[in-house]
């Protein structure tokens, strides 16, 4: 099993840490998932949904759902059951990628 040749990816270290609105949380990705959806997205058509579709490149950087640990949390009232170090679920753009902005009404917290 090899990697498809796909050339307009490639793994960057140099991204700076994305900066969270009013009702969003910053994540540190623990886990993220691989879906059909994933792949099919990369190359040509990625380019085809723009920012505010549900499944889109943000910045480039692919993974849609995942698991993280709440960095930064926003202060809107869909972030108030969310502190630092709060172990989360849920779907949010950028899953690949080592920090990512969620919307705090599409989170969950670990079941216990």
């Amino acid at each position: 099993c090899s990697a498809p040749d796909w050339p307009c990816l490639s793994l960057a270290s140099n991204i700076p840490v994305p900066v969270i609105g009013h009702s969003q949380a910053l994540l540190r990705v623990m886990g993220s998932s691989v879906n059909p959806l994933d792949v099919k997205l990369v190359q040509p058509s990625c380019k085809l949904f723009p920012s505010g579709m549900p499944f889109h490149c943000s910045n480039g950087t692919l993974g849609f759902e995942g698991t993280g640990i709440v960095a930064v949390v926003g202060t809107g009232a869909a972030c108030a059951h969310f502190k630092v170090g709060s172990e989360v679920w849920g779907f949010f753009a950028s899953a690949y990628a080592e920090f990512a902005v969620a919307d705090c009404r599409t989170l969950g917290l670990k079941p216990q």
